[in-house]
């Protein structure tokens, strides 16, 4: 018996499977019902954000590493000033509480849509228990800090939905997002993996890549007397002490840091080989329309270099695609990827909810999570080698 046969065995019923959907769910909502009862204090990223801007309304410096904003339990902010500056027409609208309502009525749906997407919306290649494994990665205070980045990466996925139809609000969304989060032009890895011509997949993939980085660009050329201290504020913060779960912490394990230029040049080499494996895994295994978008969607996560708790909802059908479409390559490879991403997924589960200090799963899992595609990608690729070119000239 495989273990796959196995697992589905065991979850046959609807009993069976809502015990390892609430198992592996626990992170999430143990954390998220123990802040309710608690009474704990939501949207602190959020605050941080309305908090810079009503501080540069106020004439302050929104980089102050203690913020203080009365009613806000503020984290620091590390955003472009711009991005706090377009803020500030909405504070005197309807004052920072009626701001963080507005935001939470905004980002509820999207964190419900996001949610549907990764554990419930059906695709041919992923059967609900093989996904509901990898939920054992995510956290319940990464939705409860209402970072900014839940609400990009939700805007992404909606008009994702979309994308067969038109591309175009695709992209304007991922350049809209990187004018706050730059990394998120990751998202163009998303054309690259959809089933239309070669070229059409470069081409607006190179486009939204002109136009993200034109935008970014922009930001930091007006960015003004605040330049200097917002990016001390990113290396202080963002790159130094909260370098994430990705390539960035894989770096600081070793010592490095995340500006070193072995550290880019690694990650270029790094994100290139990714996007190959990604690209052999979307030709040679089979996947539908809709699992290429899926495969766009998780490996733009994986390429990000600083990758957080707020950035992973669907990385668990994500990984499950990965893992089912790996079935490809022949039953004994599939059967001990199943096993071993099994035995990764409870380990990770432990690990989260054991909660010891210098104990996390998060770069460990992350990492494996590389390996896995890297790995399926390049058999594929071996497999199919004498029909890449026949596809590229196809495509």
């Amino acid at each position: 018996m495989s273990a796959l046969e196995w697992l589905n065995r065991k979850t046959q019923s609807k009993w069976s499977m809502g015990l390892l959907i609430f198992f592996f769910t626990l992170p999430v909502t143990s954390s998220l019902l123990g802040r309710l009862t608690k009474g704990k204090w939501w949207f602190n990223d959020f605050d941080a954000l309305i908090c810079g801007a009503d501080h540069i309304r106020r004439g302050l410096s929104p980089y102050d590493l203690a913020p203080v904003c009365e009613g806000l339990k503020p984290a620091a902010y590390v955003y472009a000033p711009q991005v706090g500056k377009t803020l500030i027409p909405f504070i005197d609208a309807v004052g920072l509480d009626g701001a963080r309502l507005l935001y939470a009525c905004l980002l509820i749906p999207l964190l419900l849509l996001t949610a549907w997407y990764s554990l419930r919306k059906p695709f041919d290649h992923i059967p609900l228990n093989v996904r509901a494994l990898g939920f054992g990665l995510l956290t319940g205070s990464s939705i409860a800090s209402g970072n900014i980045g839940l609400f990009l990466h939700g805007l992404i996925l909606l008009v994702a939905l979309g994308i067969h139809k038109t591309r175009w609000p695709f992209l304007l969304a991922v350049v809209f997002a990187a004018l706050i989060k730059p990394t998120l032009l990751t998202y163009l890895v998303v054309f690259l993996y959809q089933d239309k011509p070669v070229l059409s997949r470069i081409g607006f993939a190179g486009l939204g890549a002109v136009l993200g980085l034109t935008a970014v660009a922009s930001v930091f050329a007006t960015a003004g007397p605040f330049f200097d201290i917002w990016q001390a504020r990113i290396d202080q913060i963002v790159v130094s002490e909260q370098s994430g779960m990705s390539f960035f912490a894989w770096a600081a394990a070793l010592g490095l840091g995340a500006s070193s230029p072995i550290t880019l040049s690694v990650y270029l080499l790094f994100a290139g080989i990714m996007v190959l494996a990604g690209w052999f895994i979307a030709e040679f295994s089979n996947a539908t329309r809709d699992e290429r978008i899926l495969l766009g969607l998780g490996m733009a996560l994986m390429l990000n270099p600083r990758l957080m708790d707020y950035d992973l909802l669907i990385v668990p059908a994500f990984i499950a695609l990965i893992v089912m479409l790996s079935r490809s390559l022949g039953e004994t490879y599939f059967n001990r990827i199943v096993i071993g991403f099994s035995a990764l997924s409870v380990m990770t589960l432990i690990l989260r909810m054991a909660d010891i200090e210098g104990m996390s799963p998060d770069a460990l899992t992350v990492f494996m999570y590389a390996v896995l595609i890297i790995f399926s990608g390049a058999s594929m690729a071996m497999v199919h080698r004498h029909d890449i070119k026949a596809k590229l000239w196809a495509g």
